[in-house]
C-alpha cells in the first residue's frame, strides 16, 4: 500500500515530491523533538531521584536491621515523661492535681458540686465560702 503510494506520488507529482523531500522539516516535528528532548531530560532527573530515595530506603532498612537486636531498657529511676500515665494537671475548681485521663470527668463534677453550693439572691443561705452576699 505504502510503496504504490509513493509510485503514484512519483508518477503524477515528482516535483511536489522532490520538494517535499528538499524541504526543512515541519514545524510541529520540530516541536515534537523539543519536547521530546525535555521529556527525556525530565525523566533522567526522576530517575536519578528515585536512585537517592532508593538508597535512602536501603540505608534506614540497615539501620532497623541493626537496632533490632537492641533490647529497650525500662527506666525506673524517676519519671519518664513518654508515658502519658504520669501526667498530672490541677483542678481549676479545688486546686487538687488530678491524672489526665480523669481530668475532664473530675472537673465537671467538681464544678457542679461548687455550682449547687453557691446560690445566687436565694432566701436560702449558701453553703461554703461566703464569696457572694445573700
Amino acid at each position: 500500500g505504502i510503496q504504490l503510494a509513493i509510485k503514484r506520488i512519483e508518477t503524477y507529482l515528482p516535483e511536489q515530491k522532490k520538494l517535499w523531500e528538499s524541504s526543512e522539516e515541519p514545524v510541529a516535528t520540530i516541536f515534537n523533538k523539543q519536547k521530546l528532548t525535555e521529556l527525556e531530560e525530565e525523566q533522567k532527573i526522576i530517575k536519578n531521584q528515585l536512585s537517592e530515595l532508593d538508597r535512602q530506603t536501603q540505608n534506614i532498612n540497615d539501620h532497623i536491621t541493626k537496632m533490632k537486636p537492641i533490647k529497650h531498657e525500662k527506666n525506673d529511676e524517676g519519671t519518664d515523661h513518654g508515658e502519658s500515665d504520669d501526667l498530672t494537671i490541677y483542678c481549676a475548681s479545688c486546686s487538687q492535681p488530678i491524672g489526665i485521663k480523669k481530668a475532664l470527668l473530675h472537673m465537671e463534677r467538681c464544678f457542679s458540686k461548687l455550682e449547687g453550693m453557691v446560690s445566687f439572691g436565694s432566701i436560702v443561705k449558701n453553703e461554703g465560702t461566703d464569696i457572694f452576699c445573700d
